[in-house]
């Protein structure tokens, strides 16, 4: 993962940082997110940086915050509902999410 971190999602789910039985799953979750946000808005993480990126304090860049809380919320989404549908209920990825991450969709491709 890029920019989330095991523990990380383990406290978005609410899961007992020792409980390590699905920790590999939650790990592809995150990496799932994170491939997943930036195939949609068009950027690589680099990209991302460079335009959005918000300092981390220590003279570094971070992922910006509101890209981070969206792959945290697809991570809980992808973790809490692991198949397309459960019985007869259909759950749908939280508005929330399209509303964190709009303002970095590119709406034109750089390719020429």
């Amino acid at each position: 993962m890029k920019f989330l971190t095991l523990n990380e999602i383990k406290d978005q789910c609410r899961i007992e940082q020792d409980f390590t039985l699905d920790d590999t799953l939650l790990t592809a979750y995150g990496n799932a997110s994170e491939n997943a946000l930036l195939r949609i808005c068009g950027r690589s993480y680099e990209n991302l940086l460079e335009e959005f990126g918000e300092d981390d304090g220590n003279g570094g860049v971070k992922c910006p915050s509101d890209f981070y809380v969206a792959a945290l919320l697809l991570a809980k989404h992808l973790y809490e509902h692991r198949g397309p549908v459960e019985g007869i209920t259909l759950s749908a990825v939280p508005y929330s999410l399209d509303m964190l991450i709009k303002p970095f969709m590119k709406l034109t491709s750089d390719e020429v």
